[in-house]
């Protein structure tokens, strides 16, 4: 339902797939990235899209939301996406891992963490999926086996902004972020594959994927 590659210098970042382009919130420069060119969030520093149906998922809707990270910091929290009452991807610097945190419908939220401690400069792929008929959570870094865990009601539908480089209790970010993308699906085990590509990555419209 979006996809951004986040290759502008500046200004909105163009959704490749719809029309959710992200608007920048301060200054979000660019730099060298995973695949092209990648914002680089910090501080007060980030993207936004407003709520809006493709957006928001809700009772009932399963979804992934992945991208890629190079963190450069880990003394603070860095978050590749967010939509504050639904779902929160991204690095937490307390726990010194990714992380994956998902709201239930009484406003309670439970997370997950998973791989080893990232290194500062190391771009990592982290892709978070929700199935809404098990009401089970699910986080993978660079395509290793997921840590899971059940949410103990159905997954909400906010009113929040989409937000890339900030996330839930005003955390911020220093990173780079590079190809953001949201299904409203939980993507099957080879899809997941074809897009960390054995860690060179695969952009949208997903032509040098390739499904094992």
């Amino acid at each position: 339902v979006a996809y951004w590659k986040l290759d502008e210098a500046s200004g909105t970042r163009v959704d490749s797939v719809g029309s959710s382009g992200l608007d920048e919130n301060g200054s979000v420069p660019s730099e060298s990235g995973k695949i092209g060119n990648s914002a680089v969030v910090t501080s007060g520093n980030y993207l936004s899209h407003p709520d809006d149906a493709a957006l928001s998922m809700g009772e009932g809707v399963s979804f992934t939301v992945a991208g890629w990270i190079r963190l450069n910091s880990t003394t603070q929290y860095s978050i590749v996406a967010s939509k504050d009452g639904e779902y929160t991807l991204g690095y937490a610097s307390d726990l010194g891992r990714f992380t994956f945190w998902v709201w239930d419908t009484t406003g309670g939220r439970t997370y997950i963490a998973a791989g080893l401690p990232p290194n500062v400069g190391v771009w990592y792929y982290v892709m978070a999926w929700y199935e809404a008929d098990t009401n089970t959570m699910y986080l993978s870094v660079n395509n290793d086996t997921p840590t899971t865990a059940n949410v103990t009601n159905d997954a909400p539908d906010s009113l929040a902004s989409l937000t890339v480089g900030r996330g839930f209790a005003a955390f911020f970010s220093d990173a780079g972020v590079d190809e953001v993308a949201i299904w409203k699906r939980a993507l099957t085990p080879s899809e997941r594959l074809a897009l960390y590509n054995t860690g060179s990555g695969c952009a949208y419209p997903f032509t040098t994927c390739v499904l094992p």
